[in-house]
């Protein structure tokens, strides 16, 4: 069981929106670039402080802070998107629970 102050769980939801990025951005590859995630920045982040043994709590909210701001930047990404496309129902086509776990 994970606890809601483990910060894996952002990291399930920074990867859960940006394939939700992917999904609506699909449409639009030509038209637009694409919105940068920084994604290889913020898995390096989380893997740095995952493999750590016994990490500091300032280091644990150091990590926090910079996954809740990749966290962030998703959605706001997404919901920009969603505005752009034909809504956001096209992302969750594929899990309808993800929609309800990452917002």
């Amino acid at each position: 069981m994970k606890y809601p102050t483990d910060f894996s769980l952002l990291n399930d939801a920074r990867e859960k929106l940006e394939a939700m990025v992917d999904t609506l951005h699909e449409n639009q590859i030509g038209k637009e670039l694409k919105p940068r995630t920084y994604r290889q920045k913020a898995r390096k982040l989380y893997l740095k402080l995952e493999k750590n043994r016994k990490p500091r709590s300032r280091e644990i909210r150091k990590a926090i802070r910079k996954q809740l701001s990749f966290v962030t930047r998703d959605l706001q990404i997404v919901l920009k998107l969603s505005d752009l496309t034909d809504g956001i129902a096209r992302a969750f086509d594929t899990d309808s629970n993800l929609a309800l776990s990452v917002i």
